[in-house]
Formats: structure tokens, sequence, C-alpha cells
């Protein structure tokens, strides 16, 4: 904090330490000890419900995935189809004369 830093008036300040209140406070081990993890596994009624909202979501990602590939793949092929016919034009064009001008 620079000098030009004000605090604000409502912020409680330390003024003193209490002797004999460290002896009421619980020790970090012993909260430790108090908590029990969460169970992870859920119960078998809920399986059924987690295995199709599971394969929901694989099926959009997989959905989403494949939509990305074929329009990449669908623009390729329109590319490619454009360049092709821009390389055998001029040869249709001198086709169709011949045969008109026979």
């Amino acid at each position: 904090m620079t000098g030009s830093e004000t605090l604000p008036h409502d912020i409680p300040l330390l003024t003193e330490v209490v002797p004999g209140t460290m002896d009421d406070l619980p020790v970090l081990t012993d909260i430790a000890q108090d908590v029990t993890p969460p169970s992870t596994t859920p119960a078998p009624a809920e399986l059924p419900e987690l295995q199709h909202a599971f394969e929901a979501y694989i099926d959009t990602v997989l959905a989403e995935k494949l939509q990305q590939h074929l329009a990449t793949a669908q623009r390729q092929a329109i590319e490619q189809a454009i360049t092709e016919m821009k390389n055998k034009l001029p040869q249709l064009i001198r086709a169709a004369l011949n045969q008109t001008g026979r």
C-alpha cells in the first residue's frame, strides 16, 4: 500500500492479543479427522439416469465433431470439383466449338 492510499474507516483493527485463548482453538489435525469425504459412488438407482445422461453427452460431442469434419470435407470437395471443372473447361469449349463447326 502506498502512502497516498487511505484505509476505510470501518475496517476492524487488531489492537491486542488476549492471553489463554489459543488453548480453546482446534488444531488443524483435529479438524481434518472430523471431515469425512463425500461418497463419489452413485447409488444403484441413479445408474440408469447417469448412463443416459452420459450417452446423450457423448452423442452430442460426437455429432458436433462429425459436423465440423463433414463441413471441412464438403468445402474441400467443392474446391476440388471447381478446380477440376476449371481445368476441363477449355477442352469442353473446344470440343463444343468443333462439334458446331462441322
